[in-house]
């Protein structure tokens, strides 16, 4: 209280007046020191991201994979427990009995729909599609594809040798020529990744024989449905001495003997006789 009985007046300081004048923003050092983190972040965080992606797509092909073998074993199921037919089985006279995927005559832009299991598969066309592979077509017309991606409709092929086989002739017993030409005991291949090389440039089938080589798209290496269910991965060696390819792998044939898996021109049910 004032002397005169009033109130004293208080003064309230801003926290301005105490303090002095607030900072505007970030001086130019400590922006440059932001962006540096965040570029560190991003330099360490999008390897991360990418092999998550793989990782992801890669998941999805094994349930590809999977999901035609499943096709193939329940198409034997009816048809004398023989698996499907193959590339050169397009003239067979039972329908039943002709390429798994594409119509007669063979027409790479009939997959899958034309195929023999495209049913068992509930008409799932990316069912045929590798996620890893970026779209790629053939011009229209062309003989040949692009060599590189996919072709939009077949990105899995079935091993020839094995059109028609009877499932109680198929062993799960192969092996393959590994890098040091040493024979390696691998669980025998139905349907594979096939290199883009060849599914999408010298080869628009749905067939994987001879010289044809398995894809290297998945961190390196393939993966393939075996002859037991199961689906596995693989790194077939990238070698162009003979043999390569299909021809690198052996299987033991219905007489007990190890027998190539690269058989060109095999027909339906030609391996049950080897």
């Amino acid at each position: 209280m004032r002397e005169d009985g009033h109130p004293r007046a208080i003064s309230i300081a801003s926290a301005s007046d105490r303090s002095g004048p607030l900072r505007a923003g970030f001086t130019l050092a400590e922006l440059l020191i932001s962006i540096t983190i965040i570029v560190i972040l991003m330099m360490l965080l999008f390897p991360f991201a990418r092999k998550m992606r793989e990782a992801s797509r890669a998941a999805q092909c094994k349930s590809n994979l999977h999901q035609i073998s499943s096709a193939f074993f329940l198409f034997a199921s009816e048809h004398n427990s023989q698996l499907p037919g193959g590339r050169w089985d397009s003239d067979q006279i039972e329908p039943d009995y002709r390429d798994w995927i594409m119509t007669n005559p063979p027409n790479y832009l009939t997959a899958p729909q034309g195929g023999t299991i495209f049913k068992y598969l509930a008409g799932d066309l990316s069912v045929f599609r590798c996620p890893s592979l970026d779209l790629n077509p053939p011009r229209p017309k062309a003989l040949f594809g692009p060599f590189n991606g996919s072709n939009g409709h077949i990105d899995y092929q079935a091993m020839t040798a094995f059109s028609g086989a009877r499932l109680g002739s198929v062993s799960a017993r192969s092996q393959m020529l590994d890098i040091n030409s040493q024979y390696q005991p691998e669980v025998t291949p139905l349907i594979v990744e096939e290199d883009p090389l060849y599914g999408n440039g010298f080869n628009l089938t749905g067939s994987h024989e001879t010289t044809f080589t398995m894809s290297h798209h998945h961190s390196g290496a393939s993966h393939y449905a075996a002859i037991d269910g199961s689906v596995l991965s693989i790194n077939e060696p990238q070698v162009k001495v003979a043999p390569f390819g299909a021809d690198r792998w052996q299987s033991i044939a219905p007489s007990g003997n190890w027998v190539s898996l690269g058989d060109a021109h095999a027909r339906f049910g030609s391996w049950n006789n080897k």
